[in-house]
C-alpha cells in the first residue's frame, strides 16, 4: 500500500494537467449575435469571430498581436510547473523556507504551480472584461441589446463556457493537493 500512495498523488496531479490543457483549448467565453446566427469568442489566447461584413465593427476588442505568443509561452510554463510535480514527486528531498520550516519539494512546486494558475486564471477573467467594454459593453453572462449601427441591430446572448470553469478549478485543485499531499503518500514519503 505505501509504495501505490504517491502514485495516487502522481495520478491526481496528472489528471490535473490533463484537465487544464483540455480546458486551454476550448472557448472559454462566447457571444452569440442573433441577427447574425454566429458567434465572437474568447479562447485564452485571443478573441475570434466571424461576423462577415461587420468584422470591422469588432476590431477594437481584439487582443494585441503579442498577447496570443504571451498565452502560449504562460501555459507552457504552467505545463512545466506540473511536469516538475511529477518529477519532484520521486525525490524526497525537502526546500528549507525561512530557515526553520521545511517542505517537500513537490509540495512546494505544487503550491507554486496552484498560486500561478490561480493568477493566471484572474488576470485572465479580467481581460475577458475589458475585451467585452470594447465589444459594445457585453456583459460576462446575459443577454443585451447591441446597435451595431443604423442597418445593424440585435440580440446578443454571452455565457462563460465550462472549460472556463474546469481550468479555473485547475488552481484550486492543486492548492488542495498541496495541503492534503502528506496524508495522500504518507509520512514515511513526506520529508
Amino acid at each position: 500500500m505505501t509504495k501505490i500512495r504517491p502514485w495516487i498523488f502522481r495520478v491526481l496531479v496528472a489528471a490535473t494537467a490533463g484537465v487544464f490543457a483540455y480546458a486551454w483549448m476550448q472557448w472559454w467565453w462566447s457571444a452569440y449575435v442573433q441577427e447574425l446566427q454566429t458567434y465572437v469568442w474568447i479562447q485564452p489566447w485571443g478573441l475570434f469571430g466571424n461576423v462577415g461584413e461587420m468584422q470591422v465593427l469588432i476590431q477594437d476588442a481584439y487582443m494585441p498581436g503579442w498577447f496570443p505568443y504571451l498565452m502560449w509561452t504562460v501555459f507552457a510554463v504552467l505545463m512545466a510547473g506540473f511536469l516538475l510535480i511529477l518529477i519532484t514527486s520521486f525525490s524526497k528531498k525537502g526546500i528549507n523556507l525561512f530557515g526553520k520550516f521545511k517542505i517537500s519539494m513537490p509540495t512546494f512546486f505544487t503550491t507554486v504551480t496552484g498560486v500561478a494558475l490561480v493568477v493566471v486564471m484572474a488576470i485572465s477573467l479580467y481581460m475577458m472584461i475589458t475585451n467585452m467594454k470594447e465589444f459594445y459593453n457585453t456583459p460576462l453572462q446575459g443577454s443585451m441589446f447591441v446597435n451595431f449601427g443604423e442597418a445593424y441591430h440585435s440580440n446578443v446572448i454571452t455565457t462563460l463556457h465550462p472549460a472556463y470553469y474546469m481550468a479555473w478549478s485547475a488552481g484550486p485543485v492543486l492548492l488542495v493537493l498541496a495541503v492534503i499531499r502528506r496524508f495522500i503518500v504518507g509520512k514515511n514519503q513526506e520529508q
